[in-house]
């Protein structure tokens, strides 16, 4: 693998490293300008992985670590952070690569560019989303329908799979929790939209989102208690 590779890829503005060794890491792009902010490198184009200016970077190289440690071909991206200096601000992606076939690399990405287009691409959905209220109402409605329903969950058992399917393909996301705030039952739009996974379900990101309202701890024992919506 190489810059030109890279390249060709559709992976531009980047700076590549090969791992030789834990302790051999060399900068194959030591001429990229914005390089000294996030990496420092020696005059043999050696990475010093103990002396990274990036706090981020120096963090993810815990998990590219395990990575590179491994047999089997893998990539680990860090996700999108960013770099403040005096003159410029980076926003950047790791990524850390093993081939399979004995050869390891990490890639550190610009991705101004791609941040800027997921940022308008955010913007643009925002704004579909605000000037759609008769879609939002269908939504409220197919809700209150739903509550209806569970209502009568004794003698409509057979209603309950369809539902849930139902509730898994919603492109809006839903989470129904207990009164204790234990997951009871949640979608495939919840996760995207509050970044679920295995170890952060989306029960612990309702709670968070909670806290950050400041929401009081009987916040959702009262909403069971009362069977009344609420929305904010």
């Amino acid at each position: 693998m190489d810059i030109h590779l890279l390249n060709a890829l559709g992976i531009t503005n980047c700076a590549l490293f090969r791992c030789n060794s834990e302790s051999d890491i060399e900068c194959l792009t030591p001429e990229l300008p914005w390089l000294g902010n996030v990496v420092t490198i020696d005059e043999n184009n050696k990475l010093q992985k103990k002396h990274i200016p990036s706090i981020f970077l120096d963090d993810f190289f815990l998990d590219a670590d395990e990575v590179w440690k491994g047999e089997t071909s893998f990539t680990l991206s860090s996700g999108f952070w960013t770099e403040h200096n005096e003159s410029q601000v980076l926003r950047l992606e790791a990524l850390a690569i093993n081939s399979g076939s004995g050869s390891r690399y990490l890639v550190v990405k610009n991705v101004e560019e791609q941040f800027d287009e997921k940022r308008k691409t955010l913007q643009a959905a925002r704004e579909l989303l605000l000037s759609h209220h008769e879609i939002v109402g269908q939504h409220e409605y197919i809700r209150h329908k739903l509550n209806g329903v569970l209502r009568k969950n004794t003698r409509l058992q057979k209603l309950v799979p369809p539902i849930q399917q139902a509730i898994h393909n919603l492109e809006t996301g839903v989470v129904i929790l207990d009164d204790k705030g234990g997951l009871i039952l949640d979608n495939k739009a919840t996760h995207r939209l509050l970044l679920c996974n295995s170890t952060t379900p989306s029960s612990i990101r309702v709670n968070e989102l909670l806290t950050d309202i400041d929401a009081p701890a009987t916040f959702l024992p009262a909403l069971v208690q009362r069977k009344a919506p609420w929305q904010g």
